[in-house]
């Protein structure tokens, strides 16, 4: 996509972000958001931006998407996977679930060792992007939960472009992210946090509701949320949807 505030959801700053999640309707309104999170969905430019074409759009959503809110089958209750045992973990996966910065990450067969950069807010308040020629790097939402916190969601960014070839394309592509995929995040040190895909949800941008914890949660149960954009309109320029990619960490019970 184009700029990278385009990438994200505003936040309610009158809440105290304990809720459950809201059924998964919508995007971003541009009110009440505190100083640590993005304002408003901001602007996207049409040069940089990009999605896959509508038809194949359609289709890999339609068959790969689970409808909003729904969790994958095989879950526990409250939608998240049994704990593995450490020697039931992926191979090179960290049986510590002590936090860490993440410089690298692998997402299932998509993409393999990509870079990984931390970030905060830009001058203008509004969430800092990666370079916009760097479409295979992902963002890490540095003033939020860090892989490993025992709660919160972790919020990842990539771009996508709407002639596609950006790591945003590759993961809603019928050939992307699927469920049960193992994503891995490892820091500096090599040490690696994995976490399991569980559901992927679509967000409108007209009707997302800020006081949600669709994707900024700080107390909630711990969660990865990778969130693209999607659904690119040629004759505004906009992005009118969010896809976000959900997966519940894999830690040694």
């Amino acid at each position: 996509m184009g700029l990278f505030v385009a990438w994200w959801l505003g936040r309610d700053s009158t809440r105290d972000h304990q809720g459950t999640e809201a059924p998964v309707q919508g995007t971003p309104s541009a009110a009440g958001h505190p100083s640590s999170r993005p304002s408003s969905p901001g602007s996207t430019s049409s040069a940089s931006t990009s999605s896959a074409s509508t038809a194949t759009t359609r289709a890999s959503t339609a068959s790969r998407t689970p409808s909003a809110g729904a969790s994958s089958s095989g879950s526990s209750p409250s939608g998240r996977p049994p704990g593995p045992s450490a020697s039931s973990l992926p191979e090179g996966c960290s049986t510590s679930a002590s936090p860490l910065v993440p410089t690298r990450i692998t997402l299932g067969d998509v993409a393999s060792d990509a870079p990984v950069m931390s970030l905060g807010l830009a001058a203008d308040g509004t969430a800092a992007a990666p370079p916009k020629d760097q479409p295979k790097t992902v963002g890490w939402y540095n003033l939020g939960p860090r892989p490993g916190s025992d709660k919160g969601k972790v919020v990842l960014t990539a771009h996508t472009y709407h002639r596609g070839g950006a790591l945003g394309n590759a993961l809603n592509s019928e050939q992307g992210l699927r469920l049960g995929d193992v994503i891995r995040l490892t820091d500096a040190s090599g040490r690696t946090l994995c976490y399991r895909h569980t559901r992927t949800a679509k967000v409108m941008v007209k009707d997302y509701d800020p006081k949600s914890t669709v994707l900024y949660d700080d107390h909630g149960a711990p969660m990865l949320a990778i969130v693209i954009c999607w659904d690119y309109e040629r004759s505004t320029k906009f992005w009118a949807s969010r896809i976000i990619f959900y997966a519940e960490p894999l830690a040694a019970s």
